[in-house]
């Protein structure tokens, strides 16, 4: 995924892959405005390590983020 931005946290890239900030909002997230083409079949993998914290999720196919305006 690409372009990749925090809604109301920061998130950083490193060596185990993408981790939020010590921050906890209520919109601790981040989003991308990576898409597919909606007519064919696509595989996406993700593995979660959750160190502290409610839970942890995945979101696909959102058309408006309306909390990001």
């Amino acid at each position: 995924m690409e372009n990749l931005k925090g809604v109301e946290s920061t998130w950083e890239i490193t060596d185990k892959g993408l981790k939020d900030g010590s921050e906890q909002t209520v919109y601790d997230f981040c989003v991308s405005d990576t898409a597919v083409d909606g007519s064919k079949s696509f595989f996406y993998s993700v593995e979660f390590e959750k160190e502290s914290g409610y839970g942890a999720g995945i979101l696909l196919g959102v058309k408006k983020w309306q909390f990001c305006i």
